[in-house]
């Protein structure tokens, strides 16, 4: 039963003349009230069109969770397909059990699915490793054939899904041999994979667990990453007090405390008071810091000339032996030079303030205009 409002009441449907009510064509996706020659109503929601089509959309969107569902937690799609050009995530790749057993392997990014064949099983990657570490010992070897050999170790790991000790042991040696040669990018990349994996309890030695929590500190400090920084911070209250008072890990607080403050002084002495490796990792941004700091020394002083030795002993202290990379010094002829220092008329040692901060204002102009600039 359905009640209706009276006749009176209801709004009639103006039509041109000689229209018929079937030539009314309702506007799509609205309701529209029509009345019938009988004297009755009724109501055309939507075409015939946009129902079939929205049963469609339905019905596609049930059979794409369907297909979900049923699907692994790995995602591969026509892998055989794929464009050369394009990597692999090594994550999306099903997992495989590798029947190569040679101990050297040149690393090259995956564009198609991993054939059993070129994968070596961890037993080879145990002695793959001990290879490699032999090599790295007698220091004969270029480091490029090194970093590879251990990025081809750590392909074969993930290939195969292998996470344990041995994984710990292999990043932790991949994180060691990056910072003694200076290589920013695999350290990041070794030291940010090792996070997960003593976060589930694959940890082989606490000295090693605290040494790589407080060279993350360093790093997410010096890099700029807040969030990052301020999720490590966030993490070391949880610890115990005979955790926080571990001397790498108090040395790395002690340098964030500096370089958010500012104190460029303190900075320094806390490098030379590095524990492990920590000076390492400080020295990754050198190049950073003496950007960062250089102006900062001389806007208090300006228009006073001052030493350029001071400027010197500021921003480089640091006497880190590289094996494949420019030394202090020469870092300091570098910058030097890319920053046009300008010296008191009739001096050699006491720099014009003024004129080397405008200098480096219109350097750094150049660089943000010209990213190749150096």
């Amino acid at each position: 039963f359905m009640a209706f409002d009276p006749p009176s009441s209801r709004k009639k449907v103006v039509r041109k003349r000689g229209a018929s009510p079937e030539a009314e064509e309702p506007k799509p996706g609205k309701r529209k009230t029509v009345m019938r020659r009988d004297g009755g109503m009724s109501a055309d929601f939507d075409g015939e069109d946009r129902r079939r089509a929205r049963e469609a959309r339905f019905t596609q969107y049930n059979a794409m969770v369907q297909a979900r569902e049923a699907r692994p937690n790995f995602r591969v799609t026509k892998l055989a397909y794929t464009p050369a050009s394009v990597d692999i995530d090594l994550a999306l790749i099903p997992a495989c059990e590798g029947t190569c057993q040679a101990l050297e392997k040149d690393y090259l990014r995956l564009t198609t699915a991993p054939d059993p064949a070129t994968i070596r099983p961890e037993p080879v990657l145990k002695k793959a490793l001990a290879h490699v570490l032999g090599r790295y010992e007698t220091k004969d070897n270029p480091y490029h054939y090194l970093c590879g050999q251990l990025k081809s170790i750590r392909q074969d790991l993930t290939v195969q899904r292998i996470y344990n000790m041995f994984t710990v042991e292999v990043y932790e040696l991949a994180a060691t041999m990056a910072l003694q040669y200076g290589d920013q990018a695999e350290f990041n990349q070794s030291q940010s994979n090792l996070m997960p994996l003593y976060s589930q309890g694959l940890v082989k030695s606490q000295d090693r667990l605290y040494e790589f929590k407080a060279y993350r500190l360093l790093y997410t400090c010096l890099m700029g990453a807040r969030d990052e920084l301020n999720r490590e911070l966030a993490e070391l209250p949880l610890l115990s007090q005979g955790d926080r008072d571990r001397p790498e890990i108090r040395h790395a607080m002690k340098v964030v405390q500096a370089w958010t403050q500012g104190n460029y002084i303190r900075f320094n002495k806390l490098y030379s008071q590095a524990p492990n490796s920590g000076k390492q990792v400080m020295n990754l941004f050198r190049r950073v810091i003496c950007e960062s700091v250089y102006p900062k020394l001389l806007k208090p002083y300006r228009p006073t000339p001052i030493p350029v030795d001071y400027i010197k002993d500021v921003l480089f202290p640091f006497n880190a032996e590289y094996k494949q990379f420019p030394t202090g010094e020469d870092m300091w002829e570098d910058f030097v030079k890319t920053k046009q220092f300008v010296f008191v008329p009739g001096s050699s040692q006491d720099l014009d303030t003024k004129k080397c901060l405008a200098n480096f204002s219109k350097v750094q102009e150049e660089q943000s205009h010209n990213p190749g600039f150096s």
